[in-house]
């Protein structure tokens, strides 16, 4: 097994160093550097996500699932810093992330730049008009990405489609952030419990219970109609043929 697995990872290096070596022929980072980056952690994903172990300590959950997971495979090439240096514009306008992203406050939540955010999709389209550049992005959303993709779009229209109820959430998230104590650890999974225990199809029920979470967040940041533009314009077009 052993053996197998090297021979794997040798096979992975090989492939991901040829595929690597020809977005830097492609993109030049001084023209695009952040399409450049889009592709760098698209292309490298599979050796990123390889026998990855969770660990609750360094990247706050112990599970394979969700953003957090994700965003500790990666954080190498996507830490807040780095996106910064990337994008020249700061990824968010206030919060507790410095530099790196902090999963353990109760009294603060990042509030995304919105011109970050214009940057990136920006980019994303960029990239996706590259025949080349859309294959390689297909095969690793197809792989690591497309569930959570479609949970956080169906978790959008959810709440899109009550206000009444995304309006109530916003402001008791407000609420508890302001007190001495902060939200409790897992308060908003609670709430969304249910609607997470009726998600059906292949979505993470770890997943389902967050993403509303998220986009509750991103309701009083104001960055959630944005964002959901860049989510639904990736889900088309890696649904084309």
């Amino acid at each position: 097994m052993k053996k197998w697995s090297t021979v794997f990872v040798c096979l992975s290096i090989l492939l991901t160093a040829t595929a690597f070596t020809a977005v830097q022929n492609i993109v030049k980072k001084g023209q695009t550097p952040g399409a450049y980056k889009v592709m760098e952690v698209v292309t490298l994903w599979k050796l990123l996500s390889y026998d990855y172990q969770p660990n609750r300590d360094s990247d706050g959950t112990w599970l394979e699932e969700g953003f957090r997971s994700k965003y500790a495979m990666a954080k190498k090439y996507v830490a807040p810093d780095i996106l910064e240096a990337t994008y020249g514009v700061p990824v968010f306008l206030k919060g507790p992330h410095k530099g790196e992203m902090n999963f353990n406050s109760n009294t603060a939540f990042g509030y995304y730049n919105p011109a970050f955010i214009s940057k990136v999709k920006a980019d994303v389209k960029i990239v996706l008009a590259n025949p080349f550049f859309k294959s390689l992005i297909k095969e690793a959303y197809l792989n690591y990405f497309e569930n959570m993709a479609l949970t956080y779009k169906d978790a959008y229209l959810y709440l899109n489609e009550n206000p009444k109820k995304l309006k109530r959430m916003s402001g008791s998230y407000l609420h508890q952030v302001k007190q001495k104590g902060g939200t409790a650890d897992g308060s908003m999974q609670e709430i969304f419990r249910e609607y997470a225990d009726s998600a059906t199809g292949d979505a993470s029920w770890y997943e389902a219970v967050t993403a509303p979470s998220f986009w509750v967040r991103r309701s009083i940041d104001g960055t959630s109609k944005e964002i959901f533009e860049l989510l639904n314009m990736i889900i088309s077009e890696m649904e084309k043929e």
